[in-house]
């Protein structure tokens, strides 16, 4: 276990970060690109300050000691420090894409860049949260941010859309929080500080788990409570549709190895529960695979990728083993990255354009050749084609859910979900690579005469694929930062 230190540091900038918001709203006043300006400079400083310095890495402090609900803390390890990292990185870039040359009116972004900082303070806050009732109230801020800029800023369907996602994410959020009462009532804290590593696992533990399972299955969109996310994501302004993509599975991802890493370790060592897990992150793979080939847009392609996508997490954490979730954390942040940049792509088609279904593009690459080198990485990361970073992602997985089926014995069952999701990775391969050739080549469509790179687009959207290629050539980078808290 790796000691932590008592600091007010980690304090200072959640403090710090959600003051941003209201700044955002003054600039406002100044001119409709300062606020964006204003959220990229910042959370990309922030972000990077903190993988240069480590600032925050093996810090916490307390917040309130309360009779009931214990230790509010906050607190940073390996693995909430590198979501924390890529989550800045990715706000940041998505903030100032396309914010200084063209754009939208005035009157549409009032109050949007406010909220936008609103939502990634909520994420943050949730990544640094050792106590897991202040972990939910940050899940609601998240909520709460995310479906008024869905609401608001939406597209033609967004009343009933926002209103589905927030039925939908907020009953995964109660959901999530019952179980974690339960987990209370049974171990008797909600601090990952003081909770105790080596406590046999008991009726009202696994009971606890299987509601935590089932609020992160809702909130991480796994099939069948999936109904929210491709309408949502269709819906949602690019920008939030970027952010989104990230959170999403980085959220869910975050959920289940805080909660199997730092507060039940034991549990999955219980066949029920890894089994569970494997079970439900093969059929995502193998539904959202093949849901993803028969969409006839882009954003539906990239929704069901996700579902597909969010099943790799599944298996990583019901391997049970460093490696795996190793592999669970970069997967996370490759996605983040890969999605993110094609959520924006998505939305530049639909700006220059005027759609992104895939029969009405076509022959863009020499038209837009860095946004469509970046559309090409990102499919290949998400593909988990080397040299990019999604490859070590899906590579720790897999060798990490294999190094638990031999140490356990060769079970059949676990043998097929290993060899079937292998296999499927050429399903994604075939997805990205079949939508990349229709809108890359062929014929050039009606709308797309005056398609072309916009450099404050095409900056930070290169600066995303260029992030996942260097990570995916040195990915010592995250595998050496990576650590889990152990109470």
């Amino acid at each position: 276990m790796i000691d932590i230190q008592s600091s007010p540091l980690i304090l200072y900038f959640i403090a710090v970060l959600l003051a941003s918001s209201p700044v955002a709203f003054v600039l406002e006043r100044l001119s409709r690109r300062a606020p964006a300006l204003f959220s990229g400079a910042f959370l990309i400083a922030s972000g990077s300050a903190l993988a240069l310095s480590g600032t925050l890495d093996g810090t916490f402090f307390v917040l309130a000691d309360l009779p009931f609900l214990g230790r509010i803390a906050l607190f940073a390890d390996g693995l909430s420090s590198l979501m924390l990292i890529a989550l800045l990185a990715i706000a940041g870039l998505v903030s100032i894409s396309g914010t200084w040359s063209g754009g939208e009116k005035p009157e549409a972004q009032r109050g949007f860049q406010a909220l936008f900082l609103l939502y990634v303070a909520g994420v943050a806050g949730l990544f640094l949260s050792a106590n897991l009732v202040l972990l939910f109230a940050f899940l609601e801020l998240t909520l709460i941010a995310s479906w008024l800029v869905l609401g608001w800023w939406g597209g033609q369907g967004r009343g009933r859309t926002s209103i589905k996602y927030f039925l939908y994410t907020e009953l995964g959020a109660l959901i999530f929080l019952a179980g974690v009462l339960m987990l209370w009532g049974s171990i008797g804290t909600l601090d990952a500080l003081s909770a105790p590593s080596g406590t046999p696992i008991s009726p009202g533990s696994m009971l606890a788990v299987a509601f935590i399972i089932a609020g992160v299955f809702v909130k991480s969109a796994v099939f069948p409570t999936h109904g929210w996310l491709p309408d949502a994501y269709s819906e949602s302004p690019p920008k939030l549709a970027a952010a989104l993509s990230f959170s999403t599975v980085a959220i869910g991802a975050y959920l289940l190895l805080r909660v199997f890493g730092s507060f039940v370790p034991g549990a999955l060592s219980d066949p029920r529960v890894s089994g569970t897990l494997a079970a439900f992150g093969l059929f995502n793979i193998i539904y959202g695979g093949l849901a993803a080939i028969r969409q006839k847009d882009l954003r539906r392609v990239l929704s069901y990728s996700s579902i597909s996508q969010a099943g790799y997490v599944l298996i990583g954490v019901a391997s049970a083993t460093q490696i795996g979730f190793l592999g669970v954390l970069i997967w996370a942040v490759a996605h983040g990255f890969g999605k993110s940049a094609l959520f924006l792509i998505s939305g530049e088609y639909r700006r220059l354009i005027g759609t992104d279904s895939l029969d009405g593009l076509g022959g863009l690459a020499g038209k837009m050749p860095v946004t469509s080198s970046s559309l090409l990485l990102s499919f290949l990361s998400l593909a988990g084609i080397p040299p990019t970073l999604g490859f070590w992602g899906e590579f720790f997985i897999l060798f990490g859910f294999a190094s638990s089926l031999l140490s356990a014995g060769i079970d059949p069952l676990r043998m097929g979900v290993l060899v079937v999701t292998a296999a499927f990775t050429v399903v994604s391969a075939a997805y990205g690579l079949w939508t990349a050739r229709r809108i890359l080549y062929g014929e050039s469509a009606p709308g797309s005469q005056g398609a072309r790179d916009r450099p404050s687009f095409a900056l930070p959207l290169f600066s995303m694929v260029l992030v996942l290629v260097a990570l995916g050539i040195m990915p010592f980078l995250l595998t050496g930062a990576f650590w889990i808290y152990h109470g």
